[in-house]
């Protein structure tokens, strides 16, 4: 058996699964919000205490559960992404991943991230789009990346996720107003400048190309609106219907987000950057559905074991 830890600049996942005629069978899945990569520019470059404490506090819930399969467990793999890679103290989190979970910390590039974020999005997808070719989109905390596996590796990572633009665009003072909001779908173009999109999409058809999206904010999304269809690999929603939610929990109040009906409280203040991230990226690729899926990252570094 194998399990992942990927540490995001949200929050921190774990995965632990199994080996079934070469294919990765999920058999215990969680996260906790952490906010590693919080007003990681306002403070310097330095990791916020509260967000290592908390940090802290999942790897030793993590630490309990793999005791308790220690006898099962083959490989483990622990990388950090953006925040870790962006940070001016990253030994902060290495020496604390070392203390607790008794390994050395990876922390990986955006490319690295890419790619096996990509690989492991791709388990779930083909099972309901067998001969698609797919574009990827991994919205993180800190960073999205966004590329292809077909017909060659090609990605970028983006220095704008859901927590950094949730920061950077002014939409952490809730509730946000129509002209905050607007001024938003402008200002976050320059996340994604159009230079590097255009070098990533230089042979892109759009018709030929299912978009395919991860990320834990993006997964609060489709549990909250109207879904195409879901299955327990993921959901296929339209842009339409996350830009008619973005707009319904924006408008809202703190409380009043927290309240409504499937919302995880601790992603209800960054929900609306998420989905204007993740809608930017869908207009720019020319798509107008996406397939969001759980498997991701940890999918993806587990799949090169097999």
């Amino acid at each position: 058996m194998l399990a992942a830890i990927d540490i995001g600049s949200n929050s921190v996942k774990y995965l632990f699964a199994n080996s079934e005629r070469g294919a990765l069978v999920p058999v215990e899945v969680d996260s906790w919000v952490t906010r590693l990569g919080k007003a990681l520019e306002r403070g310097g470059g330095q990791f916020d205490e509260k967000s290592l404490a908390s940090t802290e506090t999942a790897f030793h819930e993590i630490a309990a559960r793999l005791k308790q399969r220690k006898r099962q467990l083959k490989h483990i793999e622990i990388v950090a992404t953006a925040a870790a890679r962006n940070a001016k103290n990253p030994e902060a989190l290495e020496k604390m991943v070392e203390r607790i979970l008794g390994q050395k910390l990876r922390i990986i590039s955006g490319l690295e991230e890419a790619e096996f974020s990509m690989r492991g999005a791709a388990q779930a997808a083909k099972q309901h789009f067998p001969n698609s070719l797919f574009v990827f989109m991994d919205v993180g905390g800190a960073s999205t990346e966004v590329g292809f596996l077909k017909p060659k590796l090609k990605a970028h990572s983006f220095q704008g996720g859901a927590l950094k633009c949730h920061e950077g665009l002014g939409l952490d003072k809730i509730p946000v107003s129509d002209e905050q909001w607007n001024d938003a779908k402008i200002e976050i173009l320059n996340y994604f400048p159009n230079s590097y999109f255009e070098k990533l999409l230089s042979q892109y058809d759009p018709k030929k190309y299912k978009a395919i999206a991860v990320g834990g904010t993006l997964l609060q999304a489709v549990d909250l609106c109207e879904a195409i269809f879901k299955t327990s690999e993921g959901s296929l929603v339209s842009k339409e219907a996350l830009d008619e939610l973005a707009n319904q929990v924006r408008s809202k109040s703190i409380r009043d987000r927290r309240a409504m009906t499937g919302m995880d409280i601790d992603r209800a203040d960054i929900l609306p950057a998420g989905i204007i991230v993740l809608t930017s990226c869908l207009t720019r690729l020319a798509q107008e559905e996406v397939f969001v899926t759980p498997w991701g990252l940890r999918h993806g570094l587990l799949a090169q074991h097999l």
